[in-house]
């Protein structure tokens, strides 16, 4: 755990559609969404029910209940040592979706090197901290974005 950051940290969900999701996409929309699960508007990938900021795909990928606003990825700082950002985050185990934590210091270039990945086998469910190895004494100015993908 750690404090919430202010403006310098802000965590950036993002996830790509794929065909491979198709079944289980369907059967979550069908136990989440019941007789609204066809209805686009309501259960559609893009769509964002809840008014949360998270959009189905997304809400399905990190095991969070799009009929209710969630707290969804909490960004803080470590507790003791180096002040490093921190993402916590909680996942499904589906070996269709890659979860990658990247950084960067201006929100233009995003570091090429991963700062944490999971993919396949490794996609066990539950929640997930990531330590940023950048000191934010050294790089105050530090971003953490999680991308959900399916390979």
């Amino acid at each position: 755990g750690g404090a919430t950051l202010g403006p310098i940290s802000e965590a950036f969900l993002t996830i790509l559609d794929d065909d491979t999701l198709a079944a289980a996409l369907a059967a979550w929309r069908t136990a989440r969404f019941g007789a609204n699960a066809g209805n686009a508007v309501i259960s559609g990938n893009t769509a964002d029910p809840d008014a949360d900021g998270r959009p189905n795909l997304l809400e399905y990928a990190l095991n969070t209940d799009p009929g209710t606003p969630d707290a969804g990825p909490v960004l803080g700082t470590t507790a003791t040592g180096p002040a490093n950002l921190q993402l916590t985050f909680q996942r499904i185990a589906s070996p269709a979706l890659s979860y990658t934590v990247e950084s960067s210091n201006d929100l233009v270039t995003w570091d090429p090197t991963p700062v944490w990945t999971s993919t396949g086998a490794q996609n066990l469910a539950g929640p997930v901290t990531v330590t940023d190895p950048t000191d934010l004494a050294t790089t105050p100015r530090r971003f953490l974005r999680l991308r959900v993908t399916a390979p």
